[in-house]
């Protein structure tokens, strides 16, 4: 299962660095939500085989393209075509810029293809430009939906040292940046102090999680490092440069607004098999740049460079939001099984092989069942859990009568059964 899972990165990897997908048929991939014969397509529904970079795919390898694709892989082949390739400007500015990584986000969240495109361009317009001025980003949008993970992957592509802040700690601008000269604990600083002095100067990323608890005394004292790049290091009173600072705010104050914006869209943005139309995007952030005035009141609403919304998932993109999960899952049950004298070292469910004989099924069958847009990820990751992981495990310890490093691989099957529940079966072993 750890191969599986490998393979999967490293497609990730080929077409984040520009591999073309279309020498795959594209009736493997689209649409990539959908059960295939195990021996591929039908002949007559490939209108593409003849092409020529697709002659390599003859009758014989087919149903091993069709077992290595699994919805995931299906997801991004599709992801792939429907990406737009960059302008030849636009790649030698990223090349630059020591950018290019970032031409290739879409692939490293699930959904979110506006927000992506958005962030893309912000930043590109950014590097673009040669004004020393940070960028400051409002990632708006339900929990559970991208908005961490996209910061924290925007910041591997582009190798940037990032300080993640929990703004829920905070009521007073003290406790965030550290109290001033000459209170007691000036000389230590903050953990944000502290970073943006020593980033002075260089590209970083700061997250601010939960932005919409911050109190207005907070908002205040990041209005001029937000404006002009700069900020006082509270141990030294010496002058920060800030202006290479990357600033990513995230908050779901504004949920409401964008869960109705979905369900009022709901066939262009979440049914339609067609990218979504800009205009619609920049309908929304109309939107959320008047109710981010209204909220956060015009200094700070006025020093922010771009609203990125994050919307709630499609039916499909809750699916492989499932088997994203189920695939971490199937690396966790497949470790050895270790008896350690120590608590830390031990792991007693191993060598365990879990097979999904239809993910597109069972995928699609879990995220009809535990998707909750106010929930987001985390109901669906709870209901693999109760629905794969639990029973995978009770089965489990039933079998056997005493944990062994040598035991034998225990396997399971995940399928749809008639009754259109999705049932864990233990494997028997053969004598």
């Amino acid at each position: 299962m750890e191969i599986r899972h490998r393979a999967t990165d490293m497609l990730r990897e080929l077409l984040i660095l520009g591999a073309d997908p279309k020498v795959i048929p594209a009736t493997f991939y689209q649409p990539f939500n959908r059960e295939l014969p195990k021996s591929g397509p039908a002949e007559a529904d490939m209108n593409d085989i003849h092409e020529e970079d697709k002659l390599w795919c003859e009758p014989s390898f087919r149903p091993l393209l069709v077992a290595a694709l699994g919805l995931t892989e299906r997801y991004l082949l599709n992801r792939a075509v429907r990406l737009q390739p960059p302008s030849g400007r636009k790649l030698i500015l990223a090349r630059r810029k020591n950018a290019e990584a970032l031409l290739g986000i879409n692939f490293l969240v699930i959904g979110q293809e506006m927000a992506v495109d958005s962030l893309k361009r912000s930043l590109l317009n950014h590097l673009a430009m040669t004004k020393a001025e940070p960028l400051v980003l409002l990632f708006a949008g339900p929990s559970g939906h991208g908005k961490t993970e996209l910061a924290r992957k925007f910041g591997e592509l582009m190798s940037l040292e990032h300080q993640f802040v929990d703004c829920t700690m905070f009521t007073r601008e003290e406790e965030l940046f550290g109290p001033k000269p000459p209170y007691s604990g000036y000389d230590t600083g903050s953990p944000l102090n502290n970073f943006l002095a020593r980033m002075s100067g260089s590209k970083s990323i700061v997250f601010m999680d939960e932005f919409e608890k911050t109190t207005t005394g907070v908002r205040n004292t990041l209005l001029i490092p937000f404006d002009q790049g700069e900020y006082v290091d509270r141990r030294s009173a010496s002058k920060i440069n800030c202006s290479q600072t990357i600033w990513i705010l995230a908050t779901n104050i504004f949920d409401p607004t964008i869960h109705k914006f979905c369900v009022g869209n709901k066939r262009e943005l979440l049914e339609s098999a067609n990218k979504p139309k800009p205009r619609l995007f920049e309908k929304l952030v109309g939107f959320l740049r008047k109710e981010c005035l209204s909220h956060f009141g015009a200094p700070l609403a006025g020093r922010i460079s771009e609203i990125v919304p994050f919307l709630t998932f499609s039916p499909d993109e809750a699916a492989v939001v499932v088997h994203k999960k189920i695939m971490e899952l199937e690396v966790e049950l497949a470790r050895p099984i270790q008896l350690s004298l120590t608590k830390e070292g031990e792991n007693l469910v191993g060598n365990v092989e879990l097979d999904v004989a239809r993910d597109s099924m069972v995928c699609s069958h879990l995220a009809e069942k535990y998707y909750v847009p106010e929930l987001g990820a985390r109901g669906i990751f709870r209901g693999v859990k109760r629905a794969i992981e639990e029973r995978v495990v009770d089965q489990y310890l039933e079998e056997g009568e005493d944990f062994s490093e040598n035991q034998p691989v225990t396997r399971f099957t995940v399928d749809v059964n008639e009754e259109q529940e999705v049932e864990v079966l233990l494997v028997p072993r053969e004598d």
